[in-house]
């Protein structure tokens, strides 16, 4: 056999096993789960091409991914269904269940955030405060 044939076919199974390898990780889900609140923003954007933005304003805070302090969630959507529900609970200022999939990485021309919505619900944000535990612990004196 010749080396260049050799070298053909390492080179064609490494680029397969690599591409095989990146579409699992870029559909696989690192985690998922579900925000409570309201849809403070909800909006096509892009240059080139256009992804569906939002943001959820939360009753609670939680750790942002940079460390700090947060009320807000940053979520992508590209589901026609989700998009319509998510427009009406933004019009209607409607409190909503996001249930969400956290994927490893994404393409900048097919999203702006790992979470990407699956499903929305509506719901009521007292239901969802008296489920969350304080932030602060109380201190004893």
């Amino acid at each position: 056999m010749k080396l260049s044939k050799v070298f053909g076919i390492a080179a064609l199974s490494i680029t397969t096993l690599t591409a095989g390898v990146g579409t699992l990780i870029y559909h696989s889900s690192y985690s998922d789960g579900d925000r409570t609140g309201a849809v403070a923003k909800f909006s096509h954007k892009g240059f080139l091409s256009k992804t569906w933005e939002g943001e959820l304003a939360m009753p609670n805070f939680t750790r942002g991914p940079d460390g700090t302090m947060t009320n807000s969630f940053e979520f992508s959507a590209n589901d026609p269904k989700v998009i319509e529900k998510l427009q009406e609970a933004n019009a209607h200022n409607t409190p909503v269940k996001l249930q969400y999939k956290q994927t490893y990485f994404h393409f900048g021309w097919n999203r702006d955030t790992d979470y990407l919505i699956t499903d929305i619900q509506p719901t009521r944000l007292d239901q969802a405060a008296q489920n969350t535990p304080p932030m602060i612990p109380p201190q004893n004196k």
